[in-house]
Parts: C-alpha cells; sequence; structure tokens
C-alpha cells in the first residue's frame, strides 16, 4: 500500500478553510458601499488568499490520479471514479432543492430539481463538482499525455490550456495590445489539474521552494492592488477575481509546496489526525453553504461588528460543517449518499 502523503491531507483540510472564508466575504466585497473602508480593504487582502482553495482542490486531484497507475481502459476508470461522485451529487441537489423551497414557503418542484442537476446543480458551490466530472471525464485521456510526454511538453501543454484564462488577461491588462486569439481548448482549471501533477512528483530546493513563496506573494499583491484600482464608490470591479487568474495559480503553488515542507518531519500523531479531518472534508464542501447561510441569519439580529461577525461564520461554519460530516460518516449508508 502506497504510504499515506499528510501534506495532502494539510492542503485539502487548508483548501476547504479557504472555501469558507471566500463565501464568507464574497456577497460583501462586491458591495460599493463597503468602499474603501478598512474592513473593504482587508476583505480584498483575504479574498486572495482565500481564492487558493478552489485551485488547491483542483491541484490534489490532479497530482493523485494523474500519478496514480493506470487502471485500464477510460471506461474502467469511469466505473470507479463517477459513482463516487454522481451519488453525492444526485443526493444533495435533492437537499438543496427541498432548503431552498423550504425557504420561499413553497413545496419543492420536481421539475425544478431536474434542472439543477443538468444546470451546475441547485447551490452555487456545485459548481466545483460539476467542474470537477468534466475533467474526470478528460482524465484517462490526460493520464495517458502524462506517461507519453517529458516535463517540458508538459510546461508547454500547461502555458497552452492557461493562455486564454490566465495569460491573455495579464497580457490585456498591461500591455498596449488586446489579445483575442484562442478560446479554452479545454476547461481552464484543467490547468490547475496539471500543475498539482507537476509540482507534486518533483522535489524542490530551498532556492526553489524561496522562488514558488516570491512569486505568490507578488501575484497576490498584483491581484490586490488592480483590483483596488479597478474598483470605485460607483462600482466595486475585480479583473483577478475570475477562477483561471494567474495569481491564483501562483498563490496556490505557493501553499501547495508550503504544504509539503511543513509535513516533511510531521510527528505520526498529528499526521493521522490531518488525515482524519481530511477524509471528512468532501462531507463538508457539501453542507457548509447551507449551514453558512442558516448560521448568517441566525446571527444577523445580534447587530455584531462585521469583523466580529465574519469571524464567528468562518468558525462556526467549519465547525458545525465538520461536526456534520464526522456524524454522516459513522453510518455507511448515510456515507456513502452524502460523501
Amino acid at each position: 500500500m502506497k504510504k499515506r502523503e499528510y501534506y495532502l491531507d494539510l492542503a485539502r483540510c487548508t483548501a476547504i478553510l479557504l472555501v469558507i472564508g471566500l463565501h464568507v466575504i464574497a456577497p460583501h466585497i462586491t458591495t460599493p458601499a463597503y468602499y474603501g473602508t478598512r474592513m473593504w480593504l482587508a476583505w480584498v487582502v483575504s479574498n486572495e488568499a482565500f481564492r487558493a482553495g478552489v485551485p488547491l482542490f483542483f491541484m490534489i486531484s490532479g497530482y493523485l490520479m494523474l500519478s496514480a497507475p493506470a487502471a485500464g481502459t477510460a471506461f474502467d476508470f469511469y466505473k470507479k471514479r463517477l459513482p463516487r461522485l454522481l451519488l453525492p451529487l444526485v443526493c444533495w441537489n435533492v437537499v438543496y432543492t427541498c432548503w431552498n423551497a423550504s425557504l420561499e414557503g413553497r413545496p419543492p418542484a420536481l421539475r425544478e430539481l431536474l434542472d439543477n442537476l443538468i444546470n451546475n446543480g441547485s447551490a452555487y458551490h456545485m459548481w466545483f463538482i460539476y467542474t470537477l466530472l468534466g475533467i474526470y471525464l478528460l482524465t484517462p485521456f490526460l493520464q495517458r499525455i502524462v506517461r507519453g510526454s517529458s516535463r517540458g511538453e508538459l510546461l508547454v501543454l500547461l502555458a497552452i490550456v492557461m493562455f486564454p484564462g490566465a495569460l491573455r488577461t495579464i497580457i490585456n491588462t498591461f500591455l498596449p495590445v488586446s489579445v483575442y486569439l484562442f478560446e479554452p481548448l479545454m476547461e481552464g482549471y484543467v490547468g490547475y489539474f496539471l500543475l498539482g501533477y507537476l509540482l507534486g512528483t518533483r522535489q524542490f530546493s530551498g532556492r526553489q521552494r524561496a522562488v514558488f513563496y516570491l512569486l505568490g506573494v507578488l501575484g497576490a499583491a498584483a491581484a490586490i492592488g488592480m483590483n483596488i484600482r479597478a474598483s470605485s464608490p460607483e462600482a466595486i470591479n475585480m479583473p483577478f477575481n475570475q477562477g483561471y487568474a494567474l495569481p491564483h495559480y501562483l498563490c496556490a503553488a505557493a501553499v501547495f509546496i508550503a504544504c509539503r515542507q511543513l509535513c516533511l518531519h510531521l510527528p505520526q500523531g498529528i499526521g493521522k489526525v490531518l488525515a482524519s479531518a481530511s477524509d471528512l472534508v468532501f462531507g463538508v464542501y457539501w453542507v457548509h453553504v447551507l449551514i453558512l447561510e442558516e448560521l448568517s441569519r441566525w446571527l444577523d439580529p445580534f447587530g455584531l461588528h462585521m469583523a466580529v461577525y465574519m469571524g464567528l461564520l468562518v468558525l462556526l461554519t467549519a465547525a458545525a460543517s465538520f461536526a456534520f460530516s464526522f456524524a454522516v460518516s459513522k453510518v455507511r449508508p448515510l456515507r456513502r449518499l452524502l460523501m
């Protein structure tokens, strides 16, 4: 059996906390009424860290799947992997469709559920699962590309995938030209999938790690500066918020490498705790939006200072989501349906 790589558990736990943080600030950061306040500036800065969460999830999956031994045909891969996504996907669409209907004081409708199932889901965070599902369909072919390509060729492929979403934005923002060549040849998040494989299958020297960390900081600083510059009291514009933005690649790569470095000499006891928490993350991802929305409605009447309010939302949402996922994991039929 392959030895468990605890840095992936740390990266996965870090990613879900970043995603929860992002979902807490997202409804407020684009509100013009907050423009220029200390709170808004804090959101713009933290936003860049939080935006590394989803890329980390893709990178972890990319490393694990593209470095795994061949699993037979593409259909063998689908048979093994797709049910693990599809069954919870259907169940959680039912849950969120019923929940949305209850908030609106009406019975859930079958047509609504079916529409949700084929249109990125019944809650805003489900787009990630649908995107991951699409990448899973590509994965058997990506595995063959990875095994038949040199690292240099894979870097070229990564650049090709990144160009329409990440690199073209940089060109059109900073250079006196506008380039509209090449629409995405594949879903842009495939770039993170490839990046996870490239970083996870290579060891880096201290100097190389320092370069990654520096690039992560510089990328975040550039995105923060451009997002502030593009915004005004009339409208909050966040040009570097798109999922494929180059700063997100740089930040996620830095966090991924930092997690591996932090876990090089990790005591086994801490590693096992990380692994146990990591095993709950998929369930946390599914349920956290429901818990976040309910907690926000519960906390709103207290009139808390915004910083306190958001801090409590992050902590309580994370704690309640992990508790829910832990409870579900102890009931095998529920674990199969919901995790």
